[in-house]
């Protein structure tokens, strides 16, 4: 799994480094039945992995070093999945802002991925499920990005 975000002139950025030695750290999972771990030197990146369970919407929050991301300059972060399982699953990449969460401070978007497929999820700032207007996210201000699934 790779995160970036993008520039107005389409040039990526990572917004972490899949390649670090702590980016396993990086990732807070929401329970036990979700475990982190390292890919390859060959694939880079993290590998989440997610056991059938109780849990609502289990998944892993990666939140930024100082507190906040100031992705103003930029329109929207997209991540790339690959489902490495035996069945599909459906996964949901949110953006946060501070606030209530009664009034539901984020952007939200999913995909869909078949067993063996990889596919993006792409997050445009103010939108959300299947790019429909939402919440008027502070790009400058996000405390947070999750990863989740259903159950």
């Amino acid at each position: 799994m790779g995160s970036t975000f993008v520039r107005a002139d389409d040039s990526a950025k990572p917004l972490i480094d899949p390649a670090a030695a702590n980016v396993v750290e990086q990732f807070k999972p929401s329970s036990a039945d979700v475990t982190v771990t390292a890919g390859t030197a060959a694939e880079p990146g993290v590998v989440i992995t997610i056991k059938r369970g109780n849990e609502g919407y289990p998944g892993v929050d990666l939140k930024p070093a100082g507190g906040t991301w100031d992705l103003s300059a930029f329109g929207h972060v997209e991540a790339t999945f690959v489902n490495t399982g035996k069945t599909g699953v459906g996964i949901a990449v949110r953006l946060d802002n501070a606030g209530d969460w009664k009034d539901n401070p984020w952007n939200t978007e999913q995909t869909y991925l078949k067993p063996g497929a990889t596919g993006k999820v792409k997050v445009i700032f103010g939108y959300a499920y299947d790019h429909k207007p939402n919440y008027k996210l502070n790009p400058a201000a996000i405390i947070n990005l999750k990863i989740f699934c259903g159950k």
